[in-house]
């Protein structure tokens, strides 16, 4: 499965046409999300242990709770939503082909989440771009990677939906995977305006 995932990174859009051409199980594809999902989980455990201030039991166990049973669920919500963000983009694909691009993408990408996890684990927050404002104080070394990681992983979901519904433009994969955030951002912010 880590071997399939890395080499994807040569072609994203064929790794995807083939994992769509195999048509793997369902037992597959929730072993390709757990894989992922324990993975990431494991990268961030010395960052969760420092935001936690040390205590690394709470945070190992409730990590491992969260990761295996509660976060399969979300992802499979995720896809759900996915396939309607698709359908407004014009997608023809089935739950199940969301499922896959949703679980395969997120292993894919799970080698940029690990280095990015490791680079914030080493450079701790330091202050890369000195910023004097009443808004911005800094920008960190944090911001960068996550900016760059979740950039990253953008990229890789939206070529994976793009490459499932059949769209060439990469933009349209990359708008299917942004219309949920936008829809959480809205309904998120009227619930605080109420």
């Amino acid at each position: 499965m880590i071997p399939r995932a890395l080499a994807a990174w040569g072609d994203l859009r064929g790794a995807m046409r083939a994992e769509l051409a195999e048509r793997p199980g369902d037992g597959r594809l929730l072993g390709y999300l757990i894989v992922a999902l324990l993975i990431n989980w494991a990268s961030a455990i010395p960052l969760n242990i420092k935001a936690a201030g040390g205590d690394a039991s709470d945070v190992i166990g409730m990590g491992f709770v969260a990761n295996v049973f509660m976060a399969p669920l979300l992802f499979y919500a995720l896809a759900a939503l996915l396939l309607w963000c698709g359908r407004v983009f014009g997608g023809k694909a089935g739950f199940y082909e969301h499922r896959l691009a949703l679980f395969w993408g997120f292993l894919v990408a799970t080698p940029v989440v690990v280095l990015a996890n490791a680079a914030q684990n080493l450079l701790g927050g330091v202050v890369i771009i000195p910023i004097t404002s009443d808004l911005i104080n800094a920008i960190t070394s944090d911001q960068l990677i996550g900016f760059a990681k979740g950039l990253l992983t953008l990229f890789v979901l939206g070529t994976c939906m793009a490459e499932t519904n059949g769209a060439k433009p990469l933009w349209r994969g990359v708008g299917q995977v942004l219309l949920p955030s936008a829809v959480v951002i809205t309904v998120s912010a009227m619930v605080r305006l109420l």
